[in-house]
């Protein structure tokens, strides 16, 4: 029997989101015949995240459009996930990039962001959340005032976001 070879990927970035789904049915125990239940593995994708998914449509779909170019700083508020996923990503891609974040993010997720070479700015405490020091308004600030600069990835509003999921 001859041995199955595993696909060979041009690109670490073609791993992202075609992640495998495994069936739990018989772990699951569902009450109605012929149900599955499946899981998707996003901890398969490079950056171990579901969010590896949805930065890589992001920034797929700003490329495409031309809201991001060469040259622009990809900046992105997160609580950690995100913000790696975007600090890999813009490695990956030859953008600089900007992660805003506060003192609730792991310590390992602001090592992550800073080891794939992104600049970490992490809010003070106590800082009101309508306040532009506020670490989810600061991509916006930044963009408002120098647009041809950065590209605020804007993950809550963003409708490349919920199109990532396929």
């Amino acid at each position: 029997m001859p041995a199955s070879v595993a696909p060979v990927y041009a690109r670490f970035s073609d791993l992202i989101g075609n992640t495998p789904l495994i069936d739990l049915t018989g772990l699951a125990n569902p009450m109605v015949d012929g149900v599955k239940v499946l899981a998707k593995a996003e901890f398969m994708n490079p950056g171990l995240s579901i969010k590896d998914r949805i930065i890589k449509n992001i920034l797929d779909e700003a490329e495409k459009s031309g809201a991001l170019k060469p040259g622009m700083t990809i900046i992105a508020a997160s609580s950690g996930n995100t913000g790696a996923s975007v600090a890999m990503m813009a490695a990956m891609r030859g953008y600089k990039a900007i992660v805003t974040t506060n003192k609730k993010c792991s310590t390992e997720k602001m090592n992550a962001i800073k080891a794939y070479g992104a600049e970490l700015v992490v809010s003070p405490d106590g800082v009101p959340p309508d306040s532009p020091d506020h670490y989810m308004n600061i991509p916006a600030t930044l963009t408002a005032k120098a647009p041809d600069q950065y590209f605020d990835i804007d993950q809550y509003e963003n409708q490349s976001n919920p199109n990532a999921y396929y």
